[in-house]
């Protein structure tokens, strides 16, 4: 089950656009509306996930939500896994440094990322600056302000997932180094990488 799908939300999606696509989907989805009692549950489960800042950190990296991944190495080596197989299966296993490529892709992901961290900051600093400005003229509740303050903490959320990820990397990598392999000619660069890996490459 892919709670973003069952929502019906992105993966960026914001605390307050899963809270509202919960609500949205629980409605229709409801035995007494005319849903079913499977998919009510569905909706559900993956708003419960969706909810919660570690299980969706944990399903955003492993696809799994029910089950912790104590060891980071163990989690890191499902990651190098999954990309050396898809490159066994996709290369020329004779001629092509599958390791040196592992090791490129991890580190054009880190690289993405950090550039993503660094615009996520930018705009946390303007919602900042606006949010000091945004004042109600009136009595009741600064809606404009609470939709800043909720936006900069879903973004704060954004970092602290992406340095997870950049964090996981460090071991991934270091765990390749124990690593080399044979191939029959030089490595390829990172430009003739002609494929992406989701779980790194976006």
């Amino acid at each position: 089950m892919d709670p973003y799908q069952e929502l019906g939300v992105p993966r960026d999606a914001s605390p307050e656009d899963v809270r509202r696509a919960y609500r949205k989907r629980r409605t229709k989805a409801h035995p007494d509306k005319g849903g079913s009692k499977e998919e009510f549950h569905a909706i559900q489960k993956s708003y419960e996930i969706l909810s919660d800042a570690e299980r969706r950190k944990r399903f955003d990296q492993t696809g799994d939500a029910e089950t912790p991944v104590s060891d980071p190495r163990e989690l890191a080596m499902r990651d190098i896994a999954a990309m050396f197989l898809q490159l066994v299966n996709s290369s020329d296993v004779d001629h092509t440094n599958i390791v040196e490529l592992v090791k490129q892709n991890i580190e054009l992901g880190v690289r993405e990322r950090q550039g993503k961290i660094t615009q996520i900051k930018t705009g946390i600093e303007k919602r900042e600056r606006a949010l000091k400005r945004i004042k109600r003229k009136t009595k009741g509740p600064n809606q404009f302000g609470i939709f800043l303050q909720n936006d900069i903490a879903a973004h704060h959320q954004a970092i602290a997932r992406l340095s997870g990820e950049c964090d996981q990397a460090k071991i991934m990598l270091e765990m390749l180094a124990e690593y080399e392999y044979a191939a029959d000619m030089a490595p390829m660069t990172a430009r003739e990488i002609s494929f992406a890996f989701p779980a790194w490459v976006k």
